[in-house]
């Protein structure tokens, strides 16, 4: 049986979106120009961190459950059972 983890995400029900936007609001300064091209890259570099700093502050993570679950034989059998059925269906 092959089970499928679930994909990783920055934010969940719990985040906090009042904390989210008071980090990028402390975060973000609007005083520099954006000149140069260099300029562009390390501002969007700075609010790619501001970002990822804010999400992961203000989100709880959900406690991942283990992947290698013990199933009862029962119930291992009927889903090999239903996958076979499925198969031979197409």
């Amino acid at each position: 049986m092959v089970l499928v983890q679930p994909a990783e995400r920055l934010y969940n029900k719990n985040t906090n979106w009042e904390m989210y936007k008071g980090i990028i609001t402390k975060g973000i300064e609007l005083i520099n120009p954006l000149k140069t091209v260099e300029d562009i890259e390390e501002a969007i570099e700075n609010l790619n961190k501001i970002l990822h700093e804010a999400a992961t502050s203000s989100t709880k993570v959900k406690e991942k459950l283990p992947l290698n679950n013990k199933y009862p034989k029962m119930i291992k059998d009927k889903i090999l059972e239903c996958r076979h059925q499925s198969m031979a269906r197409n």
